[in-house]
């Protein structure tokens, strides 16, 4: 009998040792122990404490996937609230922007107004040489809308044709228009000459329709009949075949040198 007595308390000592290890020394283990409670008291106790503890673990996951769903629901209002000011400020863009586009096109059609009277008024106050040249170059091209002298760069002085798109300088023109608002200011200023001085002199054109498409250059060769029957001795050089036969049949005759 004492020596399963001994036997017992030996293995009571190892399990009340295994117990210590297993739990980490807990504090109400050992007084547990110290009050001298039997094994099964201290496993009922363990497992409680266990308990309590997943429990508390899984409240505090719980918590961290709320506390994760708030975080996501500040985000999203923030992102709401963020979209609700731009949508504000692409209204107040839009505003501004249909307010520049009507101040754009009422400014557009002042200036289309003012160009069109400036330009009405100056061809009405052109001089004698411009305004002839004016009615002569025109004949030969109608799609100009008028011929006049204006102020160009540095206020110089400068010729300029009206287009459908506005006023050109006579610098800008292609050599077929240059030559024939040439050929215009010739004939014009010689009528000029000729009412200022009471005598009709020559005018000798020198291949003056060679830049001209047919159509322009039998309109020209009539301004030149025009003029020699008002008077004036028209001679034209060409070596161009077409050229001498539109003069020929505007009643011109024909000299080979």
């Amino acid at each position: 009998a004492g020596r399963t007595r001994a036997g017992l308390e030996a293995s009571v000592d190892r399990l009340r040792r295994e117990v210590v290890v297993a739990l980490g020394a807990d504090a109400d283990v050992l007084a547990l122990d110290a009050e001298g409670r039997s094994e099964l008291e201290l496993r009922v106790r363990r497992d409680a404490v266990q308990s309590e503890l997943g429990e508390q673990q899984e409240e505090l996951r719980a918590l961290d996937q709320s506390i994760g769903a708030l975080t996501n629901d500040i985000a999203a209002l923030e992102r709401a609230e963020r979209i609700a000011a731009l949508r504000v400020e692409a209204g107040a863009l839009e505003e501004q922007r249909s307010e520049l586009v009507v101040e754009a096109a009422a400014a557009s059609l002042a200036a289309a107004i003012l160009r069109e009277v400036t330009d009405t008024y100056e061809q009405a106050n052109q001089p004698a040489i411009i305004s002839g040249a004016q009615r002569l170059a025109t004949r030969v091209a109608p799609q100009w809308g008028g011929v006049l002298v204006g102020r160009g760069a540095g206020d110089a002085l400068e010729v300029e044709v009206i287009e459908a798109g506005g006023r050109v300088a006579a610098t800008r023109l292609s050599t077929g228009a240059r030559a024939l608002l040439y050929l215009a200011f010739r004939i014009s200023m010689a009528e000029a000459d000729a009412q200022r001085r009471g005598v009709r002199v020559p005018l000798v054109c020198d291949d003056p329709l060679v830049h001209l498409d047919d159509a322009r250059a039998e309109a020209a060769v009539a301004l030149l009949h025009e003029a020699a029957e008002a008077g004036h001795q028209v001679i034209l050089f060409t070596c161009h075949a077409r050229t001498a036969g539109t003069a020929i049949a505007a009643g011109a005759a024909l000299s080979t040198l």
